[in-house]
């Protein structure tokens, strides 16, 4: 978990509630719809080299990954201890490292080319009754009850 997140509940509780179908669970981003629109969005900000993300991007591209795929806000990552998990962690580590250092951007690609069941956690975490979140955006609410 970011270090502005605190969990309000016991850990077993995420555990069961997310995990019982998946070997990792995250929270659906609450704006942005996928892995094209995140690398957008860190081009805008200048949050990375430009010239990495689009080549990351390009190569996604070539490799398939659709567009609309959804996208993981990674703040909170609830993940069991397995050789699927273990395979993810090294792809998604391997195309950090290759790549934009923006976690957001790899992780739907890494999870496709391993084959992994992700779970989307909802409501967002801005409005989740397990989770505190302090340096909330402003709106982050509303966006969220206008999705409903």
């Amino acid at each position: 978990m970011d270090a502005n997140v605190a969990l309000k509940v016991p850990a077993q509780q995420l555990i069961d509630d997310y995990l019982a179908d998946a070997d990792i669970a995250v929270f659906k981003h609450r704006t942005r719809g996928c892995t094209y629109d995140e690398a957008e969005r860190c081009r805008l900000l200048g949050a990375d080299s430009v010239e990495i993300i689009d080549e990351q991007v390009a190569y996604y591209k070539r490799c398939g990954l659709p567009s609309g795929l959804g996208l993981a806000e990674t703040s909170v990552v609830i993940r069991r201890n397995s050789e699927q998990i273990r395979r993810f962690n090294n792809a998604w580590w391997g195309e950090i490292c290759r790549y934009s250092v923006r976690d957001q951007i790899s992780f739907m690609f890494a999870a496709q080319e391993t084959d992994l069941k992700v779970n989307f956690i909802r409501p967002t975490k801005y409005i989740h009754p397990y989770f505190d979140i302090t340096n909330r955006p402003t709106g982050a609410e509303r966006v969220e009850a206008n999705k409903s």
